[in-house]
């Protein structure tokens, strides 16, 4: 059986995405992608860019979205 992925998308303004990166890059989130997901992916809006994490569905719910 695999597990499934939960992606997190957060929208960070330009300068941000060192700190906003630091922040998402804990257990259960230990690696942050910057960009699109694809180039048929539409660009961030001006001035932002996109940063993605992925956690293990089973971990995903309430407690992990209010940041705990």
């Amino acid at each position: 059986m695999t597990e499934g992925w939960t992606e997190v998308q957060v929208l960070v303004p330009h300068g941000w995405e060192e700190l906003v990166a630091e922040a998402l890059a804990h257990p259960p989130c230990t690696a942050v992608v910057f960009g699109r997901p694809s180039l048929g992916s539409p660009p961030p809006p001006a001035g932002f860019e996109l940063l993605r994490t992925y956690l293990p569905a089973r971990e995903d719910g309430d407690g992990a979205r209010a940041g705990r």
